[in-house]
C-alpha cells in the first residue's frame, strides 16, 4: 500500500499487474479509501471487465461517471473535458483484455488534463509512456517445509488472511497450537495468492484445514465459491486463471502448457531448448515467454540472470491444457533428457573447482530433478534413466542431507528396471551407504548382499562399488578392521577402472574408518595424501571432511592451534556446500577445543549446536561410532566443570540457535557469546579464497576479471560469489563491497 500510494502522482498512469488472484483490485480501491480524507478532491473507479471492444473503453467510462454521450463516433474531448478541472484520481479496474483501447484512452487523458492520476489494474502492462508498472506479489507464506507455531505465524499476512476469512465462514474458528501448522503448510502450498487463500478459507465450514492441505493438489476444482456477489472470473482458482488464458494468443497458450512441465522454475536455455519445435521455433520463445511475462503468467526468480517461474496454480492449469493435448509425455520426455544429460556432466565435473556453483545449480533445481526422476521411474523404458541418475546425483543426497528421498528414488527404479547390472550396483552402494549413515544398518547389510549377486568379476567399477558399500557399511557396524580392509580393495578396484572419484572417496572414508577407531596417525596420512589430489583443484567436498580428520589427528597430538585452524577450514568449506554431517562432525570438535580452553560459553552452546545438525539428518549422536565416545568424555569433563544447571542452560541455547549461527559461532577466531550471535554481530564465515573474492568485489571487479586475476574459471567465481552472498545474507555484490570495506577498515 505504502509503495502504491507513493508511486501515484499526478500526470501518471501506475498499472498494478500480477497474477489473476494477487489482490490488484483491492489494493487500488484501498488507495482510494486511504485517500478519500484530502489527498484527492475526487476519486472515480469504473469497472472494465464488461468492455466487449476495444473503442467502448471511452464510453464505459464516460457512463460509469454518469457523463452524457452525444450520437453518432465516440468523441474523446467529452472525457478530456471533464477532468480538465477536476484533479483527482481515476482508477480503471481489470484492463487486460481492452488493454489497447485503454492505453489510447489513458495517453488521451494524461495529454489533456495533468492534473488527472490514474492507476490501472492488469495483468499486463498498458504499454504506454508516463506508466510505471508494480507487479503485486503474492502475500508472505512460510517457505515450504518451514513449521510454524502460533509467535511465528504472527508474521504471515497469508495465514492473518486465512484467520480472518475463515472467521467469517465459521464464527467458532480460532488459530490454535493445535491447527497452525496445518494452517501454515496451506498457505505455503498456496504461494500466497489471497484468491487461493479466501477460497481456501471459504471450505473451513466443511474442511478443517488438514483435512484440505491433504486434498489440495486439486486445488483448481476444489477451490470455489458459490457466494453470488463475487465475480464470475473470481468465483474459482479455475476461473482466474482461464481469463489470463483466454487473453494470450494460441502460441502463447501452447507454450504457457509446455512450460507447465517444469517445477520450481526454469532457466531460459532450459526452456528454449526443452519447449521449441512442433509449431514453435526456438528463436520465438524469448518472445512468447516476454508475453507471458507481461500478462503476469509466468514472472522472473530475482534482479539478475535469467530464471522464471509459474505460481504452481498457473503451472497446474497449463499441465492440465498439456494433459489434455496428449502430448505431456512427448515434452516430459524432452524434460528429462536434458536434466539427465545435465545431471551426467555433475558426475564427470563434481571433484573441481566447480562444486559451489554445482551444489547451487542442485538446489534450485531440486524439483526439477523430482519431476524428472518421477515420470522417469513411471515407464520400464526409462527406469534405467533414474537409476543412473540416482547414482550422478550422489552430491544433493549426500551434502544436502538427502538420504531417505534417495533410497526412495533407487527402490522404485530398481523395482522397474530390468538388467542393467552396473547402473543397479552403483545404485545399492548408495542405498547402502545411505542406510548406515541413518543407521538402518540391517537394511544396509542387504543392500551390500544385493549388490554381491549381480558383480560381474571383469568390471572392476562395479567391484569398486561392491567393495566400497561392504566398507562403508562394516565401518558403521563398527567392525573397523573390515571397513579398512574392504575400502582399500574398493580404492584398488576404482583405480584399475580408472575411476578417479571413486579413488579418493574410497579413501576418504577409509580415514573416517581410521577416525572411529582412534588410528589418527593413518587418517592424517591418508587425508594429506588425498588432499594432495584435491587441494589442486579447487575442490571443496572431500577437502572438508579430510580437513576434520587432520584436526581430529592434530588435536591428540596437542597441536591445539592447528587443530582450529583446520577445523575452521573444513567447516567453513562444508557448510558452503551445506553438508550436514560434515558441519556436525566439526562441530564436535570445535566445542572440544573450546573446552581445553576452558572457554565454556563457547564449549558447550556448539554442542548444542552439532546436537542441531545430528537432530536435521536423524542421526542420533549416541549410536555413531567414534563420535560418541568422544561426545561423553567431553560433556562429562565440561559438566564438572561447570554444573550441570550452567550445562543444560547453555546447550539448550546452542540446539534453538539457527543453523547458519551456529556455523558463525563456529568459525569465530575469538570467544563469541550466544548472544552475541542472536543479535547479528557476526564475522562473516568467508573460506580464504571466498575473502579473496570479496576483496576483488570491493575493487569494483567483475566475475570475468576476477576469473582473470585468481586464474580460476568464471563459472567457480560465480560459485564463490553465491556462496558469499548466502552466508552473509546479503543479495546484491554491492552489499558484500560495503560490508568488506567495513570489516577490513580499509
Amino acid at each position: 500500500m505504502a509503495a502504491v500510494r507513493e508511486l501515484v502522482a499526478p500526470g501518471r498512469v501506475v498499472t498494478l499487474t500480477g497474477a489473476g488472484g494477487a489482490g490488484k483490485t483491492r489494493i487500488a480501491r484501498r488507495v482510494i479509501a486511504e485517500g478519500s480524507s484530502g489527498r484527492w478532491s475526487s476519486a472515480w473507479v469504473v469497472e472494465l471487465a464488461d468492455a466487449t471492444e476495444q473503442d467502448m473503453v471511452g464510453e464505459l467510462v464516460a457512463g460509469a461517471l454518469d457523463l452524457q454521450v452525444p450520437s453518432g463516433a465516440w468523441d474523446g474531448s467529452v472525457l478530456a473535458d471533464f477532468f480538465a478541472d477536476r484533479p483527482g484520481l481515476l482508477v480503471l479496474d481489470n484492463c487486460e483484455h481492452r488493454a489497447a483501447g485503454v492505453a489510447g484512452l489513458v495517453s488521451d487523458l494524461l495529454a489533456a488534463c495533468p492534473g488527472l492520476s490514474i492507476l490501472a489494474t492488469s495483468r499486463l502492462p498498458l504499454g504506454v509512456t508516463r506508466e510505471t508498472v508494480y507487479q503485486v506479489p503474492p502475500l508472505p507464506a512460510p517457505e515450504p517445509g518451514v513449521v510454524v507455531d502460533l509467535e511465528s505465524a504472527a508474521g504471515y499476512d497469508s495465514i492473518a488472511l486465512y484467520v480472518s476469512r475463515a472467521a467469517e465462514a465459521m464464527a467458532t474458528f480460532r488459530l490454535t497450537a493445535e491447527n497452525v501448522v496445518s494452517v501454515g503448510a496451506l498457505v505455503a502450498r498456496l504461494e500466497g495468492l489471497p484468491l487461493a487463500i479466501e477460497l481456501a478459507a471459504a471450505r473451513v465450514r466443511f474442511l478443517s484445514p488438514d483435512a484440505l492441505l491433504n486434498r489440495i493438489d486439486d486445488h483448481l476444482a476444489l477451490l470455489e465459491t458459490e457466494l453470488r456477489d463475487v465475480p464470475s472470473r473470481q468465483r474459482s482458482l479455475a476461473a482466474s486463471v482461464g481469463w489470463s488464458h483466454e487473453l494470450c494468443s494460441p502460441a502463447e497458450r501452447e507454450l504457457w502448457a509446455r512450460l507447465s512441465v517444469f517445477t520450481g522454475g526454469f532457466e531460459l536455455e532450459a526452456a528454449e531448448l526443452i519447449c521449441a519445435g512442433d509449431g514453435i521455433a526456438p528463436g520465438e520463445v524469448l518472445v512468447l515467454l516476454s508475453a507471458l511475462v507481461d500478462m503476469s503468467v509466468v514472472g522472473r526468480v530475482g534482479e539478475t540472470g535469467s530464471r522464471f517461474r509459474m505460481l504452481e496454480t498457473i503451472r497446474q492449469f497449463g499441465a492440465e491444457r498439456l494433459a489434455a493435448s496428449g502430448a505431456a509425455a512427448h515434452w516430459r520426455d524432452r524434460h528429462l533428457e536434458w536434466y539427465a544429460a545435465l545431471v551426467a556432466r555433475l558426475e564427470q565435473e563434481w571433484v573441481g573447482p566447480d562444486q559451489l556453483a554445482w551444489m547451487d545449480w542442485l538446489r534450485i533445481e531440486h524439483p526439477n530433478l523430482r519431476a524428472a526422476l518421477e515420470h522417469a521411474v513411471g515407464s520400464p523404458t526409462s527406469a534405467a534413466v533414474a537409476l543412473r541418475m540416482c547414482r550422478d546425483l550422489e552430491p544433493l543426497w549426500i551434502c544436502g542431507g538427502h538420504l531417505g528421498e534417495a533410497r526412495r528414488w533407487i527402490e522404485r527404479a530398481i523395482a522397474g528396471t530390468d538388467g542393467a547390472h552396473q547402473d543397479k550396483v552403483a545404485a545399492l552402494r548408495l542405498c547402502a551407504w545411505f542406510a548406515a549413515l541413518q543407521l538402518d544398518l540391517g537394511y544396509a547389510r542387504t543392500r551390500v548382499e544385493d549388490a554381491a549377486g549381480l558383480l560381474d568379476a571383469s568390471d572392476h567399477r562395479s567391484r569398486g562399488d561392491y567393495l566400497f558399500a561392504a566398507g562403508v557399511v562394516a565401518t558403521w557396524e563398527q567392525d573397523f578392521e573390515e571397513g579398512v580392509a574392504r575400502l582399500v580393495e574398493s580404492a584398488r578396484a576404482y583405480a584399475d577402472a580408472g575411476h578417479g572419484p571413486g579413488v579418493l572417496e574410497a579413501q576418504l572414508n577409509r580415514a573416517i574408518a581410521h577416525v572411529f577407531a582412534g588410528d589418527y596417525e593413518s587418517a592424517g596420512a591418508v587425508c594429506r595424501a588425498c588432499l594432495e589430489v584435491t587441494d589442486p583443484l579447487g575442490e571443496t567436498y572431500i577437502g572438508a571432511y579430510a580437513r576434520w580428520a587432520l584436526g581430529l589427528a592434530a588435536l591428540m597430538s596437542g597441536d591445539v592451534a592447528e587443530a582450529a585452524e583446520l577445523e575452521q577450514d573444513g567447516l567453513a568449506r562444508s557448510s558452503s556446500l551445506g553438508d550436514q554431517l560434515a558441519m556436525a562432525l566439526q562441530l564436535e570438535v570445535l566445542a572440544w577445543l573450546a573446552a581445553i580452553q576452558f572457554d565454556f560459553d563457547r564449549a558447550v552452546p556448539l554442542l548444542g549446536g552439532a546436537e542441531l545438525f545430528w537432530r536435521m539428518m536423524s542421526m542420533p549422536v549416541a549410536l555413531t561410532p567414534g563420535v560418541s565416545d568422544f561426545r561423553s568424555l567431553g560433556e562429562a569433563q565440561v559438566r564438572s566443570q561447570t554444573g550441570d544447571a550452567f550445562f543444560d542452560e547453555a546447550f539448550a541455547r546452542g540446539l534453538a540457535m539457527a543453523p547458519h549461527d551456529v556455523v558463525t559461532m563456529g568459525l569465530s577466531s575469538h570467544p563469541t557469546s550466544v548472544d552475541e550471535v542472536a543479535r547479528g554481530q557476526r564475522t562473516g564465515p568467508l573460506s580464504r579464497r571466498e575473502t579473496e573474492v570479496a576483496a576483488l568485489i570491493a575493487e569494483g571487479l567483475t566475475n570475468r576479471d576476477i576469473a582473470e586475476r585468481l586464474f580460476l574459471s568464471e563459472r567457480t567465481v560465480q560459485g564463490h560469489v553465491q556462496s558469499i552472498l548466502r552466508k552473509l545474507d546479503f543479495r546484491s555484490r554491492s552489499r558484500v563491497a560495503v560490508w568488506f570495506v567495513g570489516e577490513s577498515g580499509a
